[in-house]
C-alpha cells in the first residue's frame, strides 16, 4: 500500500490533519437540515476553512443536521448570521472574493471558471437580493 493513502476508522477525534483550504461555504436560506449536514461532511473531506450560516439554515445541534453530518458538524468552524447580505459584508471586510453559485441559463460554468483566494462559495436561493447591495454598478455578472 502506498505511504500517502491513509484509511480511518472510525471518528476522527483529533483536530484535522492539514491546514484547512482558504474557502467558507455560505449557506443562505437552506431549508433542509439534512441538506446542511450533507454540506457540513463534504465541508470536512475536502478541508474547507469554514462553514457560514445565515437565516433560518440549521445549525449545530440541530438534530437532522447531526443525523448526516456524523460528527463533521464538531470539526468544521462555524458561524452564523441574520442575512447573507451580512455576511458577504464581512467577509469582504476580511478579504474574501464571493463566488455566489446559481442555476441560471447564462452563468458560467465552475470549471470554466478562475478562483482568487481566500474565496467564499455562496448557496443561496435568491442571490440576486444581497449582491445587488454588495457590488458596484457596472460589476454585475450573470
Amino acid at each position: 500500500m502506498s505511504d500517502d493513502i491513509q484509511i480511518l476508522e472510525g471518528d476522527r477525534q483529533r483536530p484535522r490533519l492539514a491546514e484547512p483550504h482558504p474557502i467558507i461555504f455560505v449557506l443562505d436560506h437552506l431549508r433542509s437540515a439534512y441538506n446542511v449536514g450533507n454540506i457540513y461532511r463534504l465541508a470536512e473531506i475536502f478541508r474547507i476553512q469554514a462553514i457560514i450560516t445565515c437565516g433560518y439554515t440549521a445549525t449545530p445541534p440541530h438534530p437532522k443536521l447531526q443525523k448526516t453530518a456524523r460528527g463533521c458538524e464538531r470539526l468544521v468552524p462555524s458561524e452564523h448570521f441574520a442575512t447573507a447580505l451580512e455576511a458577504v459584508r464581512e467577509l469582504k471586510r476580511r478579504g474574501y472574493h464571493i463566488l455566489a453559485v446559481e442555476t441560471v441559463a447564462n452563468a458560467t460554468p465552475l470549471w470554466a471558471s478562475s478562483f482568487t483566494f481566500p474565496l467564499a462559495i455562496v448557496l443561496d436561493r435568491a442571490v440576486e437580493a444581497w449582491y445587488r447591495q454588495t457590488t458596484p454598478p457596472g460589476n454585475l455578472q450573470s
